[in-house]
């Protein structure tokens, strides 16, 4: 009988190995020529939907408590889910 391997490195099951018990908080800052706007939610799709062709956004996430919430947002912006296992284990050494 074969045995069965999981490649820890493809495993569905993420989760943050830090300490600091921050909140997951996301913030979307826009910005052009006439102004800026900071908005802060854990609401993926109010953030997708406000994102916009004529400003400049950018997407700030503190706190890593929230390994699902993370994951979606990585997912919702066609993000390598691979790379959440960077941002959320501590002790990961980073691949290139």
């Amino acid at each position: 009988m074969k045995k069965r391997v999981r490649n820890r490195h493809t495993s569905s099951k993420l989760i943050y190995t830090g300490h600091d018990k921050t909140p997951t908080n996301i913030q979307l800052i826009q910005y052009n020529e006439s102004g800026h706007t900071e908005i802060k939610t854990n609401e993926i799709q109010s953030i997708l939907s406000m994102i916009s062709d004529d400003k400049v956004s950018w997407i700030r996430v503190s706190g890593m408590n929230d390994p699902e919430l993370i994951i979606q947002l990585m997912k919702d912006f066609s993000l390598n889910i691979m790379d959440a296992k960077d941002v959320l284990s501590v002790h990961h050494i980073i691949t290139v």
